[in-house]
Formats: C-alpha cells, structure tokens, sequence
C-alpha cells in the first residue's frame, strides 16, 4: 500500500526565497517547453512516415464499402436477419434509433408554431435562469432585494498565477542522445 507523503505547510517566504523559486519555475518550464517541442517534432515525423499509407488503405476501405453495400441493399430480402456471413467477416443493416424529422420547407420554429396551436401537449415550456442578466443587473440597488430572496449571488474569484519569462530553447536545456 502507498503512503501519502504529507505537505508541508509553508509560512514566511523571503523575497530571495520568491526570486529562488521563480528561478527554479523558470528553468522547469523552459525545459519543458523544449523537451514537449521535441516530442512534437518526433511525433510529427513518425505521422509523416505512415501518413501516405494510411490514406490508400482509407480510400480502399470506402470503395470496398460502397461495393459491399450495393450488394447488401441487392440481396438483404434473401438473408435470415439483418445480416449476412462472408468468408473474411460479417455484413448487415443496422436500424438506428427513431428521430424526428420536418418537411424540408418548413423551419422547426414553424413546426413548434403550428404544434403549439394544433396539439400542445407536444410542445415543452422550459425556464432557465437569464445569468447574464442577472451579472449585469448586479450594481443596481435591487439586486440586494434578488439577493435576499432568491438566495443567489454574484461573486469573482481570485485565482494565483505564476508566469515564467521566455528564456532561449535552444540553450536552456540539452537532451543527450
């Protein structure tokens, strides 16, 4: 079983001991940046390697698809189910889950319309919260009263950032190989 090592609390940081620290992140951080470069560069040339290969057999695998689909749609009134057997694998129709669909000429807010006045049981009404308002109405005096009422609040966090000055890759940090 792993043991948690415990943090220690860290209380009364000298200004060097900042300058220190920011020294050290610094270092890190350009290493890494340089280190996830290379790493890029690598990645990039093995893509490159296989990239022309990958293609072909793509495009091989659509047209051998279309061929197969053809013949699905030929011969699936003679199949057992809704698939059939090959010798190298399996071919069928899958039936996709019911969706709803409009007649092209009309928009779904027109369809909404004519359902809302027609069969409203058929029609949601849905309210949601206008945070953006509510964000913008902030600074007024009747926010307090929407504050005490509705138990809601707008609040900023503040959040500690630590920005590392850009220091040259090319001799920050060497990897041997």
């Amino acid at each position: 079983m792993a043991t948690r090592a415990k943090k220690v609390l860290i209380s009364n940081v000298s200004h060097e001991e900042a300058e220190q620290a920011m020294a050290v992140f610094a270092k890190c951080n350009t290493q890494l940046k340089l280190i996830e470069s290379r790493m890029e560069e690598e990645k990039q040339l093995v893509d490159n390697k296989y990239l022309g290969d990958i293609s072909k057999l793509k495009v091989s695998m659509e047209e051998q698809m279309e061929l197969l689909q053809v013949y699905g749609q030929q011969y699936k009134d003679g199949w057992k189910g809704k698939s059939t057997e090959l010798i190298h694998g399996k071919i069928g129709f899958r039936t996709g889950n019911p969706k709803l669909v409009k007649d092209r000429k009309f928009t779904w807010d027109a369809v909404t319309e004519l359902l809302k006045k027609a069969f409203p049981t058929f029609v949601r009404i849905s309210y949601e919260i206008n945070k953006e308002a509510l964000i913008a109405f902030r600074d007024k005096k009747e926010f307090a009263e929407i504050k005490e009422n509705c138990y809601v609040d707008v609040v900023q966090d503040e959040s500690f950032y630590v920005e590392a000055n850009a220091e040259d890759l090319s001799v920050a940090y060497s990897i041997h190989r």
